[in-house]
Formats: C-alpha cells, sequence, structure tokens
C-alpha cells in the first residue's frame, strides 16, 4: 500500500502545481484585459456637436443659448439671418461663446431632424448639416424630415453612410436630444426660437436690431466690444 500512497501524493503535487499554474494564467489574462481596458477609453468625453467656436471663446465672452426646432419657420429665419450675422461678426472675435440647444416641440419630424444633426456630429460634421437642414426647411409635419431623406441628406455632404444610418436607427443621438429638451424645461422655455443671452431669456424672434442692441449692452457689461 505505501507505493501506492506515494503515487497519490505525488498526482496531488502534480494537480497543485497544474492549478497554481492556471490560476497565474487566470491572473495574467486578466490584468491583460485590464489594461487593454484602460489604455482604450478615451482620454476625455468629446465635446458637444453644438458648440460653435471658429475661435476659442475668451474667458468673459457673453453666452448666447439658442434652443430650436428645426421645423420652426421662425427658428429658419433666426439661423438664417441673424445667427450668420453673429457668426461673421461676433464669434471670430470671440466676445460669443454660442451653444445651441434642440427643443422639438412641432412633433415627431423635429425629433429625427434633430436626432440626424446629432448623428453627423458624430462624424464632426454637425454644422454643415445642420444649416443643409435650414436650407430644406418646408413646413411641419410635410414629409420632409423623414429617415430617408435625412439619410440621403447625409450622403449628399459626404458623411459615412452606414455609420449615420445605424445612429438614426438605434437612436444613438436620441441621448443628446433629450438632455437638451430637459435642460430647456427646467429653464422654463415653452417656445422657439427661445435666447439666453448673458442670462437674460428672449422669446421668439426680435429685430435684428433689437437682438443686436441686447447684444452689445451684454458685451459692455463685460468690459468687451467689437
Amino acid at each position: 500500500m505505501a507505493p501506492v500512497q506515494r503515487r497519490r501524493g505525488g498526482g496531488g503535487k502534480r494537480a497543485l502545481l497544474v492549478g497554481g499554474a492556471a490560476g497565474v494564467a487566470l491572473v495574467l489574462v486578466a490584468a491583460l484585459v485590464l489594461v487593454a481596458r484602460v489604455t482604450t477609453r478615451p482620454a476625455s468625453p468629446p465635446p458637444h456637436s453644438d458648440l460653435y467656436r471658429p475661435v476659442s471663446p475668451l474667458p468673459n465672452a457673453v453666452p448666447v443659448t439658442v434652443f430650436f426646432d428645426f421645423q420652426c419657420i421662425y427658428c429658419a429665419r433666426f439661423a438664417r439671418e441673424h445667427e450668420q450675422r453673429l457668426r461673421r461678426e461676433y464669434l471670430p472675435k470671440g466676445v460669443v461663446d454660442l451653444r445651441l440647444r434642440h427643443f422639438p416641440i412641432l412633433g415627431a419630424e423635429s425629433w429625427l431632424a434633430a436626432q440626424a444633426a446629432e448623428c453627423a456630429g458624430e462624424q464632426g460634421r454637425f454644422w454643415e448639416y445642420y444649416d443643409l437642414l435650414w436650407r430644406r426647411h418646408g413646413g411641419v409635419n410635410r414629409g420632409v424630415f423623414t429617415a430617408r431623406n435625412l439619410k440621403a441628406w447625409g450622403r449628399e455632404i459626404g458623411l459615412d453612410g452606414p455609420r449615420f444610418d445605424a445612429c438614426l436607427d438605434t437612436g444613438r443621438g436620441l441621448v443628446k436630444v433629450e438632455e437638451d429638451f430637459r435642460e430647456g424645461r427646467r429653464l422654463g422655455v415653452d417656445a422657439t426660437p427661445t435666447l439666453i443671452i448673458d442670462g437674460q431669456m428672449i422669446r421668439g424672434l426680435v429685430p435684428w436690431e433689437d437682438f443686436r442692441r441686447i447684444l452689445d449692452e451684454a458685451l459692455r457689461r463685460r468690459g468687451l466690444s467689437l
């Protein structure tokens, strides 16, 4: 019986060695997986696609937030007129920090267009697509901002079609749109366009002269000028 006992003992040692080696291997694999996860994690989240910054705003730049709906006719006028002048005259000098916020209140096509803009932003093309949507504006819930049209327009400006389609179909852009909408509700926004210039809320489309006067007063309060 002694030899049998020795063989059993030797098998136990071998099993212990094999088990220990397997345990070390598992630890090494887990460590490698952990390292891979750490090294592939982005250093910081990407900036919002709705920040139009041809130059970095000055530290005391006037914040201008615009809540809009892609189907809103007055929003379209603001984007084509006031905002274009703002982007030409004020933003290149860093005196205004412009932020856009989705506030889709006119129906399903509003929500879909907003998501499509965010999907374009996922590819770094938010502003190009945003401007295109204003050029294609055609009323409220008339079949203009359908998924089919929105996808075709993405290809028109050279977006990666399958990636854009997947973003729209899976609702990836919806997260940002809902975030903006909740922010608007919290601030008391109930119509579009609604502007907040240095804390002052302005509902509806005002003439450029009034808009510029309010903006220039905010600049003076902050010691800025064009």
